[in-house]
């Protein structure tokens, strides 16, 4: 049995050929890596599909969704998570890339925020319901 992971990377794709790969490339390389990468093809009309099958090859975190058409930007994020198995969904657009320390970075901050100013997690008012017995 396998655990989920902690990190659904979410990027949605829409011609975008020339940038996708180096995106891909950055997400893989992260030094954090229990994460799953979603790609949700909206449809493109270039070699971007083609590519997200490449590296689905290459690397078993890559996800990769093929929306029937184009449907927008919001569409293909609400597709994506869908998909989602992760504790924590980060977007990241398909011309973006990462310093490869950066989900760690994320996760560090995160989890800080988390025991500093637990009232800001939106579990925090049930949390104090519960009586300790």
């Amino acid at each position: 049995m396998t655990h989920p992971v902690k990190i659904s990377v979410i990027v949605p794709v829409y011609n975008v050929a020339s940038y996708v790969s180096a995106c891909l490339q950055s997400l893989c390389s992260q030094s954090f890596t229990d994460l799953e990468i979603i790609c949700v093809d909206d449809a493109s009309t270039d070699a971007s599909l083609s590519i997200l099958e490449e590296w689905k090859e290459r690397d078993p975190r890559v996800k990769v969704v093929s929306a029937p058409s184009n449907g927008g930007l919001s569409r293909t994020r609400n597709l994506a998570m869908k998909h989602a198995e992760g504790e924590f969904l980060l977007l990241v657009d398909s011309d973006d890339w990462m310093e490869p320390d950066a989900l760690r970075s994320y996760i560090f901050l995160w989890m800080a925020q988390l025991l500093l100013f637990p009232w800001y997690h939106p579990l925090f008012p049930f949390l104090l319901s519960l009586q300790v017995r």
